[in-house]
């Protein structure tokens, strides 16, 4: 079969099976790592409770912020310093502090020896509205993904549209599992981050499935497949070369997003640390998944289509 001559010739089909068991381990491993986590690995957004964000005048160790919040009582405060020789300071407690639970952070601090303290930012959730904000990010990553299954369902085929969706719960499932396994916290900037990689993921792989439509499309015009139930034993060979010739935009692509993640993950600060960290985990756990995922499930779904339609025409 030629259709289309591509500088890259990488055999991606012939070593799916491999690929698609590996990322079935990463995902057990990953579901088991967030339940393994239980209500802890939520963070004051999720769970309700208080923060409160500080710059001292003068140098202090975070030994010594941990150190007064200890004997002031405020037990489980999780204490972040975001930029060393800056002096700030970001301090949660979990609800069970209570509302008071900032004004009694901030005079913890004041017995720190850091100088006047600036109060940068401070906030309050309570134990309902947590639960509320929690329920919410659930439902808009559920709407997110029905929403792209009709999208590509209506602009290919519904066996095209399972398979990016599939491959998308690969990449949050995973995405979040790491975050978990890596001692960060499940905030409401760690949804915006999976739901940017939705987004992000399946562009990616629409651009692959246009392309494999586009040479199958070619195949059928000039006679090398003659219909579609032919085309099976070819499909893995259109999709090797449709992976083949857009090869080189998912790498730059890629590695471009990947580099200002990198950066901003590096010196962003705690603001955003959890946030770049799932954008990272993502980036990667994305462009992997276009290439050895989405693709391999497209052709089982294909051939598991084509023997229930061989069953039906025999009955």
């Amino acid at each position: 079969m030629e259709l289309a001559e591509t500088k890259f010739n990488i055999p991606f089909m012939r070593y799916r099976h491999f690929f698609v068991g590996l990322s079935l381990v990463v995902i057990i491993a990953s579901v088991m790592a967030w339940f393994a986590a239980g209500k802890d690995k939520y963070g004051v957004d999720f769970l309700g409770g208080a923060e409160i964000v500080v710059r001292f005048d003068s140098p202090v160790a975070i030994s010594s912020v941990r150190e007064v919040l200890q004997n002031a009582g405020i037990s489980g405060a999780v204490v972040q310093e975001f930029e060393r020789g800056k002096n700030e300071f970001s301090v949660r407690t979990r609800a069970e502090q209570g509302e008071d639970a900032v004004k009694q952070i901030r005079l913890a601090l004041e017995q720190v020896g850091g100088g006047k303290i600036t109060v940068l930012q401070q906030d309050y959730i309570g134990p309902t509205v947590g639960s509320e904000i929690r329920r919410s990010a659930l439902i808009a990553l559920c709407i997110a993904l029905v929403g792209i299954l009709i999208y590509v369902s209506y602009r290919f085929e519904f066996n095209f549209a399972v398979a990016g969706i599939l491959a998308l719960a690969h990449d949050v499932i995973i995405s979040a599992g790491v975050l978990v396994m890596f001692g960060y916290e499940v905030n409401s900037g760690v949804v915006a981050a999976l739901l940017t990689i939705i987004g992000y993921s399946i562009n990616d792989t629409i651009v692959i499935f246009d392309r494999i439509r586009e040479n199958l499309y070619k195949a059928l015009k000039t006679g090398t497949v003659a219909k579609k139930s032919k085309n099976l034993k070819d499909l893995p060979a259109i999709i090797d070369l449709s992976v083949n010739q857009t090869l080189s935009r998912t790498l730059l692509m890629s590695l471009t997003v990947f580099f200002v993640v990198v950066t901003l993950w590096l010196f962003g600060g705690g603001a955003v640390v959890e946030l770049s960290f799932t954008l990272l985990v993502g980036v990667v756990v994305g462009t992997y998944s276009t290439i050895f995922v989405a693709s391999p499930i497209v052709v089982t779904l294909e051939n598991i289509s084509a023997k229930r339609a061989a069953v039906v025409q025999s009955s």
